[in-house]
Parts: structure tokens; C-alpha cells; sequence
């Protein structure tokens, strides 16, 4: 609407006033109707917004924005910001490559064949990296969405500077660094994907759509690059040194990782990861407050790795304590290899004993010790574990690092169980989504004991 009343004769004699919002939650009025004593209904529109303000929103923010999407999908757009920068180094990339095709050199080696046959061995190095990189990385990265948005971004310039590079290397290994480049370029794309999509998935609030999302992503970073292309080309034809060349690349890279990392690090999850769970599960055992999703994502470290465990820091003169690692999901075929290298004579004993120790829970869980003293915690789960149960298990293996062998396995897990209970519907009212559990990484194995009589053991 322009803020313009639009009466309309309407013949009812009752008195009305309707509000009209986008969705179930009915947050934000988009018009509102009046009936006054003329029995004629008056419609009211934003007049705050331009009709060409409007126009925009629809075409680049989700239908319905802001209430079909997070709070802090704004503050996100960061991450569309740093399509300029990163499109202007494209464009640096692509005069470098170029050149290293021998287009403009009188080469007798540059023909139009060889760029050909080039272009075949860096893109059969790239199809092949996105196959192997979808295989290995697909499951390990909506958990660790955060850290993987930036690691693709990462993995993008590292392709970049390979393609500048390339032009002053000899031809053999000249092939082989833009085979790399490719191979890293690919690597962007499987990594950049996933954590596009679990990203979008978290974006969206009741009534909002991913696909929406998704597109609406998308068609903010085409027009940011658009204006990056043609900014571009405007300032590549006038950096023509070396030294001109890579003193930009180095400002336009940084530019386009910071902002990444900025727009990431606004982004506030509510499911709880392997590092937001230390945080949380961490907080419960010590007996403070709670933190927030949104207290958490201050506190969280993007490039920390997930397995580790620690005691949350409560000041800055108070750091965290490195207390050791927890893998789960793991095979028992693991369990083995670690008792193996530890050093234990009768693992056949150990395992049996593990399984009845733990028969009544639907977790395994073994906490050895390395040289250091920090625990290394390995969690086998069963089929019928749930979400809730890899939780009582992350609790269970952060009790037993911190006991470092003071209290029984069994007394562990049964704190565990009566900690998570007692504090199951605090989580969810300060906003942690505890049903949707991401602890688990890489492939979900799962155990069963198909028969104690003769300790014959199955795995799924």
C-alpha cells in the first residue's frame, strides 16, 4: 500500500475494526480495515513505507519477513555482503588463469586444444573432490553448520590464490596448481551447501518456507555480486603489477572472510551441538544459570572442535579447562582398536564387561585416560537411543571426565539421568530445541547385544 485511505462502501451496520498480519503468529499488521459511521470501511496501509521500499523487501527478504523468519536472520545478511569483495577476487582469479592459458602470449603451446584439455583435467579433479567431499563432509556439517559456512569461504580463497599464483609457475606445475584450486573450489561447494541449507532450515519461524529462504539468499548475493562485477571491472583493468595485484587480493580476501565471519557469528542456534551442549550440560553440573541460546552463541568458539570437552569459563580471568574429548556414535570395532592401544591384554573381557555393565542403558560409554591425564570418552549408542539419550550419554561422559575415576560408571550415569531430568524443562524455556539433539557426526552406528549366552554381538 502507499498510505493512501481507500473507501469502500460496505452495507453492514455493525462497527469493525480488522487487522490484517502475514502467518499464524500475527505479529506484524500489514493493513487494517475500519468501519466508521458512514457505514464505509476505510483501509489503512503502511504509510512508513515507500511502494518502491516495499517492492524491494518482497523481491529480497522471505515472504512475510520479519515474522516467517528468526530474529537473527537480519543481522546474517553479512554473509551476503562478502559476495562483492569475493566476486572482485574472482574476477583477479580469472585474469590469472587466463593468462596461465596463454591467452595474449605468443606462445606456441598456447592453443585453443591445450586450454581445452586443460579445463577437462580441472574439472575431472573438481567433480571428482565434489563426489569425495559430499561422501566424507555430508554428514559432519549441519551439526558443525557455523564452522563449515566459514570453512567453505576459506576453502574458496584458497582456490583463489592458487589461480594467481599459477601464472608465474612452470607449466607441469602449473597444471597441477590449478588442478588444486579446482579441487579446493569444489570443496567450497559441498561445504558451503550443506551449511547454506541447515542454516535456511534454522531461519525459518512458523508459516515461513526453507525454499523461500533459500531463494531469497540467493538472489541477495546475485545482486551483491552483480555490483562486485561491475565495481570490478572498473578496478581490475587498472591493477596490472604483481605487487598491486596481491596487495588487493590480500585486502579483498580478508574483507570477504571478516564478513563472513561476522555474519556467522550473529547467528544464534537453538539445537543443541556437541560444543553448545558443554556449554549448557556444563553450566547444569556447576549449578548456574542456564545460558540462552543466544548467551551461548556468545560463548561458543567457531573453529573449537566439537569433540572436546571443558569446563565453561564463568569470567575472563577464568578460561576454559581442557578436560579431554568425547567421539560418539561410534563403531564398537573403535572401542576395541582403543583398548588394543591402551594397552589392554584381555579385551574380549573389557568389551563383555561394558555391555552388562551397561545392559539397562541405552548408551555404552568407556572413559580412559591418556599420558596427560585428559579423558578420551568413547560412546557406542543402540538402536532404541534417542535425541534425549545422546544427551544423558554427552552428560554422562562430561561427569566422567571431571571425576577422573573418583566415582563409579554406574553412579555417573545415573547422575547424569537425574541431572538432565530435573533441568529437561529449564532448557526448553530459556529456548533450546533438546528434542532435535546434533550431537551426532559422520556415519550413526549403533549396537545391539544379539545374544549374552554366548556373547555374540551385532552391529547396525
Amino acid at each position: 500500500m502507499d498510505g493512501k485511505q481507500h473507501i469502500l462502501h460496505y452495507g453492514s451496520p455493525s462497527r469493525l475494526h480488522v487487522v490484517e498480519t502475514y502467518g499464524t503468529g500475527g505479529r506484524d499488521v500489514l493493513k487494517s480495515y475500519s468501519l466508521n459511521d458512514r457505514k464505509s470501511i476505510t483501509i489503512h496501509g503502511l504509510s512508513n513505507t515507500s511502494g518502491a521500499l516495499q517492492i524491494l523487501a518482497q523481491m529480497f527478504l522471505p515472504a512475510g519477513y520479519p515474522a516467517t523468519v528468526t530474529p537473527d536472520y537480519l543481522r546474517y545478511m553479512f554473509d551476503s555482503l562478502q559476495a562483492f569483495t569475493g566476486e572482485i577476487a574472482g574476477l583477479l582469479a580469472s585474469r590469472a588463469v587466463l593468462t596461465s592459458l596463454g591467452v595474449g602470449s605468443s606462445s606456441p603451446g598456447a592453443t585453443a586444444t591445450a586450454a581445452v584439455l586443460l579445463n577437462i583435467i580441472q574439472d575431472t579433479c573438481g567433480r571428482l573432490a565434489t563426489i569425495l567431499g559430499a561422501w566424507k563432509l555430508g554428514p559432519v556439517i549441519e551439526p558443525e553448520c557455523k564452522t563449515w559456512r566459514i570453512a567453505a569461504d576459506i576453502f574458496n580463497d584458497v582456490g583463489i590464490v592458487l589461480e594467481c599464483l599459477s601464472p608465474a609457475l612452470p607449466h607441469r606445475l602449473k597444471v597441477l596448481t590449478l588442478c588444486f584450486a579446482r579441487t579446493s573450489r569444489a570443496l567450497c561447494g559441498v561445504a558451503a551447501g550443506g551449511a547454506k541449507a541447515a542454516l535456511s532450515r534454522h531461519f525459518v519461524s512458523a508459516g515461513g518456507s526453507i525454499a523461500d529462504v533459500n531463494a531469497k539468499e540467493s538472489s541477495q548475493e546475485t545482486v551483491v555480486a552483480l555490483c562486485g562485477m561491475l565495481v570490478g571491472s572498473i578496478l581490475v583493468p587498472r591493477i596490472t603489477s604483481a605487487q598491486g595485484t596481491w596487495a588487493a587480493l590480500v585486502l579483498l580476501i580478508g574483507v570477504h572472510l571478516l564478513l563472513n565471519f561476522l555474519g556467522v557469528r550473529s547467528v544464534t542456534m537453538s539445537s543443541l551441538n556437541r560444543q553448545r551442549a558443554t556449554l549448557v550440560l556444563g553450566s547444569i553440573i556447576d549449578r548456574r544459570p542456564i545460558p540462552s541460546p543466544s548467551e551461548a552463541a556468545r560463548m561458543e568458539s567457531i573453529f573449537a572442535p566439537g569433540s572436546r570437552l571443558f569446563l565453561p569459563s564463568d569470567s575472563n580471568s577464568n578460561p576454559k579447562a581442557i578436560l579431554g574429548r568425547c567421539r560418539i556414535g561410534v563403531s564398537l570395532e573403535e572401542v576395541i582398536k582403543h583398548l588394543r592401544r591402551h594397552g589392554d591384554e584381555d579385551v574380549g573381557a573389557t568389551v563383555e564387561n561394558l555391555l552388562r555393565q551397561y545392559d539397562a542403558e541405552r548408551y555404552v560409554l568407556l572413559c580412559t585416560r591418556s599420558r596427560w591425564g585428559r579423558a578420551d570418552v568413547l560412546v557406542c549408542l543402540k538402536p532404541s537411543a534417542t535425541p534425549r539419550d545422546t544427551l544423558y550419554a554427552w552428560t554422562h561422559a562430561l561427569l566422567a571426565a571431571r571425576a577422573r575415576g573418583r566415582q563409579s560408571e554406574g553412579h555417573a550415569a545415573l547422575q547424569a539421568r537425574e541431572l538432565l531430568n530435573e533441568h529437561w524443562e529449564a532448557l526448553e524455556r530459556v529456548g533450546w530445541r533438546v528434542d532435535e539433539s546434533c550431537l551426532l557426526t559422520g556415519s550413526d552406528r549403533r549396537i545391539e547385544v544379539v545374544s549374552t549366552g554366548d556373547a555374540r554381538y551385532g552391529e547396525k
